[in-house]
């Protein structure tokens, strides 16, 4: 009892069972904040992520390494509340992260093996070697003992061009971008764009080797065996997995079972001068609204050069990559074509290199700013130097403004590009 006669609650001595419950009610900040209350919510919240609850919907957040939380954590940051938090990521630094959703990173080891990892759980999901692509070999080690990787990057079918690199770079080289399918462990497809040249494959977790998936692009008339994919997405409406070529055809795959059965449909070709060789300023995604609308939603940039003059051969080193504009047309299969928007009104996008593109509703999200594009860094960094500065806010796409993202921007290290987690399904079983 207190000084004013009431009753003092100890809420460190509430029984575990009563904060697992509870803790499977809260959004993620909220529970990664609930683990540092005292000593008994701590162990509390290590075994809920032993048990790998499920809780309701959760708004995105973004998940990125940062300097001076350590080698064995990352930080987790809440655009709704505008705060962030160091989540334990043992061996941060020895991975890379390509691609995320429901929950899921797809990461790569120092042998730039790929696997899946739920970063709040530690739930992991196995998936098919590097070496397994089509025209990827494990070829040998190197002088120091690293794994070696034999490349064939012919563009003409029968003409080999071999090149030889090193695990280390194929962890940066190989993978372009990730969809993924499910949060349940046991019925997840992961759909990868990769190198060489653009290559499209298909795995279920656990299984031995990758599928390759041959996308015509009707439109390319000089090599029927190369589409380059630029954007690939799925719904989780219709099950099926959405990819587009450069010259504007979009097609369906339908990765489920029987297994191994890929039924190819395609369902629009733009006018080629849409998207026809894009501008390499320009960066296309494939989204899907709630009620299944498909999107294609363009990101310009302005990439600033500087001359490094410290050593003898002068070399070009970049140092910013900024967002200038963000536009949105719907895809009309129906009429073959595309019709401009103004925005996406009640909605909210986020879009990044790292991360399944999203479109939410603030109906469901209030705390996320309406008809705007949250935004993380979408650059390339295989054959050009690290970005000094990250590409990482808030586009409004009725004023085309870009505006910071809170405590973010000044934490990220060099080259460290957030990933954007959709926790809806962050912590459901698998």
């Amino acid at each position: 009892m207190n000084s004013t006669g009431t009753v003092a609650r100890d809420w460190s001595r509430l029984p575990e069972d009563l904060l697992l419950i509870a803790m499977a009610a809260m959004e993620v900040p909220d529970v990664v904040r609930s683990g540092a209350v005292c000593s008994s919510w701590h162990a509390a919240y290590g075994t809920f992520r032993c048990l790998r609850l499920s809780t309701p919907k959760q708004p995105p957040c973004l998940f990125y390494a940062c300097h001076g939380y350590g080698a064995d954590a990352a930080a987790l940051y809440s655009p709704s509340g505008n705060a962030t938090f160091r989540v334990g990521f043992p061996d941060l630094g020895r991975h890379t992260i390509h691609g995320s959703a429901h929950g899921w990173l797809f990461i790569t080891d120092e042998a730039a093996n790929p696997h899946l990892l739920n970063p709040l759980t530690g739930a992991r999901a196995a998936l098919p070697p590097a070496s397994t692509f089509e025209r990827v070999k494990r070829s040998f080690s190197g002088n120091d003992g690293g794994v070696r990787y034999s490349v064939d990057i012919g563009f003409s079918k029968g003409a080999a061009d071999i090149c030889h690199i090193s695990a280390r770079k194929a962890m940066y080289y190989l993978y372009q971008q990730v969809a993924i399918s499910s949060p349940a462990a046991a019925a997840c497809v992961v759909l990868v764009v990769h190198r060489p040249c653009g290559a499209l494959s298909f795995a279920r977790t656990g299984d031995e080797r990758w599928t390759t998936v041959s996308v015509q692009d009707p439109l390319n008339h000089a090599d029927e065996d190369f589409g380059f994919i630029i954007s690939a997405v799925h719904n989780d409406r219709d099950g099926l997995f959405y990819v587009m070529v450069e010259t504007g055809a979009v097609h369906a795959l339908d990765l489920g079972s029987p297994r191994r059965l890929v039924a190819r449909s395609k369902v629009l070709v733009l006018p080629p001068t849409t998207v026809f060789w894009p501008d390499p300023q320009d960066i296309h995604y494939l989204v899907f609204t709630g009620c299944s609308d498909l999107l294609l939603v363009t990101r310009r940039r302005r990439t600033t050069w500087a001359e490094d003059y410290s050593n003898k051969a002068r070399r070009r080193v970049e140092y910013s990559v900024a967002t200038t504009d963000v536009w949105v047309d719907k895809v009309d299969v129906d009429r073959q074509m595309l019709v401009r928007l103004t925005g996406v009104g009640d909605n909210v996008l986020f879009l990044g290199r790292n991360n399944s593109p999203l479109c939410l509703p603030t109906s469901d999200y209030p705390m996320l700013s309406g008809d705007s594009a949250y935004l993380t860094t979408d650059h390339d960094d295989s054959f050009d130097p690290p970005i000094r500065r990250q590409d990482v806010g808030v586009f409004d796409l009725g004023s085309s403004t870009m505006r910071k993202l809170g405590d973010v921007w000044d934490a990220l290290p060099h080259g460290g590009a957030p990933q954007v987690k959709d926790t809806r399904e962050l912590r459901e079983r698998t």
